[in-house]
């Protein structure tokens, strides 16, 4: 307060009164300050008055003490209008009163002239008492009265020399003011609403522009703290016109982009912070926004900042609209570089981890195969091992490789005693056109004693011994063990029409190279188990079947004779004058006439029937199912064949030879294999000693 400038205390001075009504708020304002006026003015007008030399005492005194009264009078109502006891008409009648002193004032020192001063002045007073009520007209025409009144006398004191002319005037006033206080007193009703609805107008107009005013100051400290907001936001904010050039950018979306001041940005296109690659698809984006009317879209996307780094911004972009009209666009962006680095690196981490992951797919797939692929070779080594033959071996190998070799073909081929030709002993797949033998000189692996590939992807010459395409697949693996090659195995791809070359693998290289070393382990082991077999059960010298072998076989013949009810011969053969034919041409000559006679022999007899060396110089047959008839036919053509070998031994034709025959039939001639033996036995004594030459039937 100690501060405040005299104005402002005196407009709080005035202000500060027990008056809530505007109206009569504003009146006792004015009135106050009018009075305050007045006051001023008489104590100067005294003061004057009694500085001035002319007058004498008694004229100061008077003029003192008639300025004093004035005082009083405007200093009252001053006082009580202060303490609120005027209001209304009170209020009125206080604001005609102090027009009195002023009125005295100006006709004492006849400043103006009387009868004009008085009827403006004393029609302001009826007019003020207009505006309150009849009682305050009534009390404003005495007043009126008494205002002329006292004009009068103070003008008769100033000047006795007033005139008849003078009162006169003053009634004719009087009369004048009552007039006129009878027209307003009819009209004052419409002339008091219409001011109080003009000043109720002014003060709702006073409050409209207050409450505007209020408004805009909100308005500017909301876009004032919007503004702060959005200049201490952590995201790039920023507005653009239709055509998409910025018209706003906040401080961290200029230091982001590399920019000094909003004025560097300010008109520049948009898509020009845009990498080259990405503007035209991003332009087709927000053109779409805009036309379809869609308030928000999110888009990411790589810009460019003035040094030409790349940052890549995720952001929200809304439409700025006047109503119904799009005036253009506005974003709120932030810097996803890192989170894009990071998903990135994730998706090159989930790339890695997909690819080690289909690694360990593939490697555990390659596992399972070749897991597989243990279990049909062991199995297959095992097959091998309880084999009894090639030809069973052939069987196991011909149902083990096609599992281990999907879609394709081949044959297991087995080189035969004289070592001249590869004889087939299991075929699988599209292989059964292949030869069922062929010479060693058309396998190119026989002659290398290697692996032999002939495929899209190797330059390696055809072999012989197939029909191939040249599209097709072809492998060739010997199969060699403990140094010396049994056979090859054989595999084939076929191509299918207007498919691509197939290709051996690596991996399935491998496989033949273990294959053909587990099969060519199992063929050994197979033919050496014969040779010790063979060397068990056959005659070294003639290559057939030895006595031990013979009985075994007979007790075998004679169950099943017995279980199909049929019958069961034998033959015994005996070489006429062996003895001597040694003596005339020595053991060697002997035993060369041993091994034609059992090649004779093995060729003369069926597949089920078995030909043996009995011990020396005699042989046994044994022969199923023929009767004792047959039997001697059977006997007569070996007699007679016999005599046509021809026997050679260093160089020299041997003598011919004769046979003597002996026949048995079981159960004819015994009932069991031993006692049809030893009848046919028998009968081989009885034809020597007949003479030699000829066939004898037991019995």
């Amino acid at each position: 307060m100690k501060n405040e400038s005299p104005v402002l205390r005196l407009r709080a001075w005035l202000n500060n009164i027990p008056i809530r009504d505007p109206i009569e708020r504003r009146i006792a304002t004015l009135l106050q300050v009018v009075l305050i006026g007045l006051m001023v003015v008489v104590v100067l007008a005294t003061l004057f008055l009694v500085a001035l030399p002319a007058l004498s005492f008694q004229e100061k005194l008077n003029a003192a003490l008639n300025d004093l009264f004035g005082f009083l009078v405007v200093a009252l109502p001053l006082i009580l209008l202060r303490r609120g006891y005027f209001r209304g008409s009170a209020l009125i009648i206080i604001a005609i009163l102090f027009i009195t002193p002023t009125l005295a004032v100006l006709v004492v020192f006849d400043l103006l002239n009387s009868g004009g001063i008085l009827f403006q002045f004393t029609l302001a007073i009826l007019l003020a008492g207009l505006l309150v009520s009849r009682r305050a007209l009534a009390l404003t025409f005495v007043l009126s009265a008494a205002v002329v009144g006292f004009a009068a006398l103070r003008g008769q004191n100033a000047a006795p020399q007033l005139t008849r002319a003078s009162l006169e005037t003053a009634a004719n006033f009087i009369l004048f003011n009552g007039l006129i206080a009878l027209f307003f007193d009819r009209f004052g009703i419409v002339l008091r609403a219409a001011l109080k609805t003009a000043l109720e107008r002014e003060s709702d107009l006073k409050n409209e522009i207050n409450e505007r005013r209020h408004a805009e100051i909100l308005l500017q400290e909301s876009e004032a703290r919007y503004r702060q907001i959005v200049e201490k936001a952590s995201d790039i904010i920023y507005r653009t016109d239709e055509s998409g050039r910025f018209t706003y950018v906040n401080q961290i979306g200029l230091r982001l982009m590399g920019f000094d001041a909003e004025t560097d940005v300010l008109g520049r296109r948009f898509l020009e912070l845009v990498r080259s690659d990405w503007r035209h698809a991003l332009k087709r984006f927000y053109d779409r926004q805009f036309l379809a009317q869609t308030e928000n879209t999110y888009q990411e996307f790589p810009a460019l900042t003035t040094d030409g780094a790349i940052v890549w911004l995720g952001q929200n972009v809304q439409l700025l609209r006047e109503g119904e009209r799009v005036l253009g666009f506005q974003a709120v962006a932030r810097d996803i570089t890192k989170r894009r680095q990071a998903q990135k690196a994730l998706e090159e981490a989930n790339l890695e981890l997909r690819a080690a992951k289909n690694e360990i797919e593939h490697s555990l797939f390659e596992v399972e195969e070749r897991k597989q692929e243990l279990t049909v070779l062991s199995n297959l080594s095992e097959l091998l091992q309880m084999s009894n033959s090639v030809t069973e071996a052939g069987e196991a190998i011909s149902r083990a490789i096609p599992v281990l070799f999907p879609h394709y073909g081949g044959t297991l081929y087995v080189i035969n005693s004289s070592h001249d030709l590869a004889e087939s002993i299991a075929v699988w797949g599209d292989s059964l056109h292949n030869p069922a033998s062929f010479a060693i000189n058309d396998c190119w692996a026989l002659r290398r004693g290697d692996m032999h590939i002939t495929d899209f992807g190797h330059t390696n010459p055809l072999c012989t011994h197939g029909n191939y395409h040249p599209r097709d697949a072809s492998l060739c693996a010997p199969l060699s063990a403990q140094g010396e090659t049994l056979g090859i195995l054989h595999i084939l791809g076929r191509h299918e029409a207007n498919s691509a070359s197939i290709n051996i693998s690596k991996t399935q290289e491998l496989l033949a190279r273990t294959v053909s070393d587990h099969i060519a382990l199992g063929l050994s082991n197979i033919l050496l188990r014969e040779k010790l077999h063979n060397q068990s059960i056959r005659d070294p010298l003639t290559g057939l079947f030895n006595r031990r072998y013979m009985e075994e076989t007979l007790e075998r013949e004679v169950r099943r004779a017995n279980r199909m009810g049929a019958s069961l011969g034998i033959i015994i053969v005996d070489i006429d004058h062996f003895k001597l034919f040694n003596d005339t041409f020595s053991h060697g000559a002997g035993d060369a006439l041993l091994r034609e006679l059992g090649a004779f022999l093995a060729l003369s007899i069926r597949g089920e029937d078995v030909a043996c060396r009995y011990g020396g110089e005699e042989f046994a047959l044994i022969l199923p199912g023929l009767d004792l008839e047959m039997m001697k036919a059977r006997a007569e053509l070996l007699r007679e064949g016999a005599k046509h070998l021809r026997v050679h031994y260093r160089g020299e034709l041997l003598d011919k030879v004769t046979l003597s025959l002996g026949v048995a039939i079981y159960p004819e001639h015994g009932d069991t294999g031993e006692n049809v033996l030893h009848e046919a036995d028998a009968a081989l004594y009885r034809a020597k000693r007949e003479g030699r030459d000829r066939v004898v039937a037991a019995g």
